[in-house]
Formats: structure tokens, C-alpha cells, sequence
């Protein structure tokens, strides 16, 4: 009879136990209902108090799509020496891009499919917002072209193919190595609307970044029609130690007005591309 009586008053003890929790929890229904104020919306960012959250967020990932890139480059060409026990580092410093389970030969593109697709969202936005006449600063929009051209570049210099689409979830077609050419057009193309801007609203600074990277994508589209397409070469090297050597009076005049900007043609100048965490 003892051990009945204990049974049932922990039966008992335990069943108030139980429904004083699931008075308690339910009480704290309201704890539990809040609002992250970091949470945005995609219509936030259709906002003019976005704009420059933008044009700084893309520059993050061109940055971090440009190293990414550079940390497998920079050891295949043997400018990085490996050490260490990462194999697929080891796999590039023998020179080895063959294989597609290289966590680091497959990480290059989505890193750098990211900040081409938040280039031309940034400029798609914006253009909204000029059509209102919304847009805070129009020095944003020369950012955003520079962010845009600079992208659009590093692809080309780096990439044999690449897939341009407009919407996140829905594939394209592949450019294709006959199409990377392309990407040093747009990336002119950004970079002189740039200088336009940059130049109208004064900043030297921004203007001859941008006109810097005009001349940098019109020599490297040159390059590229040299021998770019390898289905396509316009010259063999064989026997003439001048074929093939790049011979465009655009880019040279290009790279000339850029220098004359900082110094003229016998000075040297380098952009160097900082951000912090403010940026």
C-alpha cells in the first residue's frame, strides 16, 4: 500500500509538472515572436536608402570572387609554392585543373557568378531609380559601372566559358569559348560609361579608375582575338617573332589618357581595390 500511494502521488506531482510547463511555454509566446531587424525583403532593396548598400555589397563579392580565383591561379603558375596537407592545393601546384572534385577548381565559379549577377541587379535597380529620379548619388551608378566592368574583365581573363542570365533560377545557354570576347565588351562598355559620369560629377579619382579599366578591357579584348578562341587562332608563332603581338591603336590611346590622368605616360599607376567592413 506504501509503494501505491508514492506511485500515485509522483503520478500526480508529475502531471502538474507537465501542465505547468505548457502554461509557462505558452506564456512565452511573445518571447519567441520577434523581428530581426537585419531581415530585408527583396523589395528593400528597391529603395534609394539601399542604393549604396548595393553598390558596397557588390564590390564585396567582385573582391572575394577575384581572390577565390587568384588562390588557384596564383599556385598553378607557380607564384605560390604549396605547403601543407590540402591535397587539391598539392593538385594545383603539380598543375593539375583536370579534376572536377578539386574542391578549389570548382569553387572558383559560383563565387564569380554571384558578383556578375549582383553587378547587373545593381544597375537594374538603378536604373529604376533614375527613371524617378530617386537615385541619392550619381556617383553610385559610376560605381556600380566599375564594379560591373571589373567583373565582367576577371571573367574574361580567367574563364574559357561562362553562363550570362538574368534570373537566378533559371539556367542559359553558355557563352561558349568563341563568345568570351564578349565579356571584354560589356566590361569597355561599363568602364566608359564611368568616366562619363565620374567626369560629370567631378571626381577625378573614380574617373580615371574608370578610365584605367576602359583601357585595360579594350587591350585585353586585343589579347583575346589573338588567342582567345583556340578553335580560332589568328596566328600560329611559327617563325616571325612578331606575329601575334597585340597591335590596337584604341587601347594604346586608351591606356595613354589614362596615364595622363596620374602623371602622364612615363609615371606608373596602380588602383589598389580596398574595402573593409564598411564597405
Amino acid at each position: 500500500m506504501k509503494a501505491m500511494r508514492i506511485s500515485k502521488c509522483y503520478r500526480w506531482s508529475a502531471g502538474i509538472l507537465a501542465l505547468g510547463l505548457m502554461v509557462g511555454v505558452s506564456g512565452c509566446d511573445s518571447l519567441l515572436e520577434v523581428e530581426n531587424p537585419n531581415n530585408i525583403s527583396g523589395e528593400d532593396i528597391l529603395q534609394p536608402a539601399a542604393a549604396e548598400g548595393l553598390v558596397n555589397g557588390t564590390a564585396a563579392l567582385v573582391a572575394s570572387g577575384f581572390s577565390r580565383m587568384m588562390n588557384s591561379y596564383s599556385t598553378v603558375t607557380d607564384e605560390l609554392d604549396w605547403v601543407g596537407s590540402r591535397d587539391s592545393y598539392r593538385e594545383h601546384d603539380l598543375g593539375n585543373l583536370q579534376d572536377p572534385f578539386n574542391e578549389f577548381t570548382d569553387g572558383q565559379y559560383p563565387d564569380l557568378a554571384q558578383a556578375r549577377w549582383m553587378s547587373d541587379e545593381t544597375l537594374r535597380v538603378f536604373a529604376d531609380l533614375i527613371a524617378v529620379d530617386s537615385l541619392p548619388n550619381d556617383l553610385l551608378l559610376a560605381r556600380a559601372h566599375i564594379n560591373r566592368a571589373t567583373i565582367y574583365a576577371h571573367i574574361a581573363d580567367f574563364m574559357d566559358d561562362f553562363v550570362i542570365v538574368a534570373d537566378r533560377h533559371t539556367g542559359g545557354p553558355p557563352l561558349g569559348e568563341s563568345g568570351m570576347g564578349t565579356m571584354y565588351d560589356e566590361a569597355a562598355s561599363s568602364a566608359q560609361t564611368a568616366m562619363g559620369v565620374a567626369s560629370a560629377e567631378g571626381d577625378s579619382d573614380l574617373e580615371t579608375l574608370a578610365a584605367a579599366l576602359y583601357a585595360r578591357a579594350l587591350h585585353g579584348r586585343a589579347v583575346w582575338d589573338i588567342g582567345g578562341d583556340r578553335n580560332n587562332l589568328q596566328y600560329t608563332w611559327l617563325g616571325d617573332p612578331t606575329a601575334g603581338l597585340v597591335a590596337s591603336t584604341q587601347a594604346r590611346d586608351a591606356a595613354v589618357a589614362a596615364l595622363g590622368m596620374r602623371g602622364g605616360i612615363a609615371s606608373d599607376w596602380v588602383h589598389h581595390h580596398l574595402y573593409s567592413s564598411s564597405t
